[in-house]
């Protein structure tokens, strides 16, 4: 899909991809900083102006501590002073204590004097109490509340910032409306969107301009290059060569070819009307040696045959015997290589031997300390039992010491006042003797629980008894069948070793007959060579003559086609 696309849509489409970024990275980033940056700048504005009113009323306790001027006269003159600061145009400061009470407001002197303790704004926040604890804890800070405006009757969220002046215990504060500031930033942040809309259509417009002209030059490079497909070297003069930059480079590139090729054609449609005419004459000429050359290497090859017959036979001979000591060698690496497994697999069952062996032993170390883990439950057994009957003993006993108790209780109120204490002790032995009596109850169900797990146990143990029987017979069982195949790998190896040693002899007197036969065919082969050698001069002879009146033949249809072919470029 985006190889059908022409590279001016996909420039186009490219820088309008990069504008959208940069617009993006804008919104995101550098607008939320800039608006940052100005509520920071307005923060350290409001600082700077209170600092003004700080210094005023530092300068007045100089004059107080200097003995110049009375308290009562420097805070007077400092709250003066103050009352008549502006900026912004409704922009002023006021003066509260750590009351708090309202010392100094230059647009609501109703209030000075008076208690701010319960001082809302419309929310229900007090902000007077806010502002003094912000300046105990950090002597500075910022307040959000809801104030009126000067010169207005309505309520606006604002944000002051406070400072305690700690000879007199004064807060003095300034604040700016949360709305002043909104639409202060909103100017702020028009302004800058204007202005850089107003760049990017400046640069989406010099790009488009520069686009369209990479593009009608692109395309004057597209047509030459068409006409250059079509073998058409005449349309050179409609491209522009002037621009040094990569495109202007691919056009004089495109040009300069253009103009070797004219001249490089001119060249070869001279060159292959040359080599034409030379092809004939040549071609007529190789054509009567050729003729010469084939009658001399017929009556020379027919005396070759008989020799060469002969030699060919015996090398065949030779030839089949080398091939059959090669099928020997084979079999030989093979048996070798098999004989190498054998050794591995009577290696691999020797250490399995050795592994049931190991395991054979792990049976009868489980079987010791199984035979020693069932002498413990029964001796468990044994003694459960023997608790169930202390039990018993103990509950029978409890039963006795309750009459006696019950006894002694009757005879104690027979004797009236006289046995009121001792009727107190058959009550507390009797109820000692039913505790004992119930805690015997629960020791006995216990101990019945106890024996009958150890008798579920039992039964467990009897299982797991006949699986140790199981396994030994298994084990049994694979080591005899690990000691027949033992001795069948043994009997294999020795087999492999026989076969082996036949191997190796039978590979030695093949090779004797192999190079008996050899030197036979070497004496036949040097018998029809010397045949051949003359035989075979006549007919290189003969093949020089006709591979080169071919080569002519094929020279002169090569020069045709090469004027045909050259003939196809308009130059």
């Amino acid at each position: 899909m985006v190889k059908n696309i022409k590279l001016r849509t996909k420039l186009i489409l490219l820088f309008a991809f990069v504008f959208l970024a940069f617009i993006l990275i804008f919104e995101i980033y550098f607008i939320p900083s800039v608006t940052k940056t100005i509520e920071s700048q307005v923060e350290s504005k409001l600082k700077n102006i209170v600092q003004v009113a700080i210094s005023i009323c530092e300068s007045q306790y100089a004059l107080q501590k200097s003995g110049k001027l009375s308290e009562s006269q420097a805070q007077q003159t400092a709250k003066e002073i103050i009352r008549g600061l502006r900026y912004n145009s409704n922009g002023y400061i006021w003066i509260n204590d750590l009351q708090p009470k309202m010392i100094m407001h230059p647009f609501n002197q109703e209030l000075e004097g008076q208690d701010l303790s319960d001082y809302k704004d419309p929310t229900g926040f007090k902000l007077f109490v806010a502002m003094v604890d912000v300046v105990k804890k950090k002597g500075e800070g910022f307040v959000k509340y809801q104030w009126t405006k000067p010169n207005s009757n309505n309520n606006f969220p604002k944000k002051s910032y406070v400072v305690l002046f700690k000879p007199w215990g004064w807060v003095l504060g300034t604040g700016v409306y949360i709305d002043d500031l909104v639409a202060y930033e909103n100017n702020i942040k028009n302004s800058l969107r204007m202005i850089t809309l107003f760049v990017l259509l400046i640069c989406f417009l010099i790009i488009f301009l520069i686009t369209i002209s990479i593009s009608q030059r692109l395309k004057q490079v597209e047509e030459f290059a068409e006409s250059l497909s079509k073998f058409d070297l005449s349309l050179n003069k409609g491209l522009n060569t002037s621009y040094n930059d990569e495109i202007g480079k691919v056009a004089r590139t495109f040009s300069n070819m253009s103009q070797n090729m004219k001249d490089m054609i001119s060249q070869i449609k001279q060159v292959s009307l040359s080599v034409f005419e030379a092809a004939k004459e040549l071609t007529s000429a190789s054509n009567e040696i050729a003729n010469v050359s084939e009658q001399i290497a017929l009556a020379i090859s027919d005396v070759a045959k008989g020799s060469t017959e002969q030699a060919n036979s015996i090398e065949q001979s030779s030839q089949r015997l080398n091939k059959l000591s090669e099928v020997i060698e084979v079999i030989s690496e093979k048996m070798k290589e098999s004989y190498s497994y054998a050794q591995t697999v009577f290696n691999t069952i020797n250490e399995g031997n050795l592994l049931i062996n190991s395991q054979e032993e792990n049976m009868k170390n489980v079987k010791e300390i199984w035979q020693k883990v069932e002498s413990l439950m029964n001796q468990f057994s044994s003694m459960s039992t023997e608790i169930v009957q202390i039990t018993s003993f103990i509950s029978n006993l409890s039963k006795e010491i309750n009459l006696l108790a019950l006894n002694a209780s009757i005879e104690a109120s027979r004797a009236g006042e006289a046995g009121k204490g001792f009727m107190v002790v058959a009550n507390e032995i009797r109820k000692l003797s039913d505790q004992t009596s119930s805690s015997a109850k629960q020791i006995g169900n216990l101990l019945k629980n106890i024996q009958a797990n150890v008798e579920n146990l039992t039964a467990g143990f009897s299982s797991f008894e006949d699986a140790l029987k199981k396994q030994d017979e298994i084990t049994n069982d694979t080591k005899q069948a690990y000691s027949q195949i033992i001795e069948l790998t043994k009997k294999l190896i020795e087999i492999f070793e026989e076969i082996n040693q036949s191997i190796q002899a039978s590979t030695q007197d093949i090779l004797s007959i192999s190079t008996e036969i050899s030197n036979i065919a070497s004496i036949a082969q040097e018998t029809a060579a010397a045949t051949e050698q003359t035989a075979a001069s006549t007919e290189e002879q003969t093949a020089a003559a006709q591979t080169i009146a071919s080569t002519m033949k094929r020279l002169e249809s090569l020069a045709e086609d090469m004027m045909k072919k050259v003939e196809v470029f308009k130059v």
